[in-house]
């Protein structure tokens, strides 16, 4: 959860450690989505279905499709990092 840390509402408001969790559902369903298929499976709507939060409160934390998968491949690119450091590749 690299950003999460540093996030806020679109309005700039900063996130209670609920809304915090909320927020990192909402990535980590827009991560799943986008690994099953691409920036097409990609809807606010289906990833709030999957988060389990209402579409209003995808809104309150990405102002737009964009916005949220920027927040995912951030968040996507933090996990490999950490996940190389745990285990370097080998070899040339």
């Amino acid at each position: 959860m690299s950003e999460v840390g540093y996030a806020t509402a679109v309005d700039g408001s900063p996130l209670t450690l609920k809304a915090l969790v909320r927020r990192q559902r909402i990535v980590g369903a827009a991560i799943e989505l986008g690994t099953e298929g691409g920036y097409e499976a990609v809807h606010m709507r289906v990833v709030a279905e999957r988060a389990g939060v209402a579409l209003a409160t995808v809104y309150r934390y990405f102002e737009s499709k964009d916005h949220l998968l920027s927040a995912a491949v951030s968040e996507w690119t933090a996990q490999l990092q950490t996940n190389l450091a745990r285990s370097p590749a080998r070899g040339d």
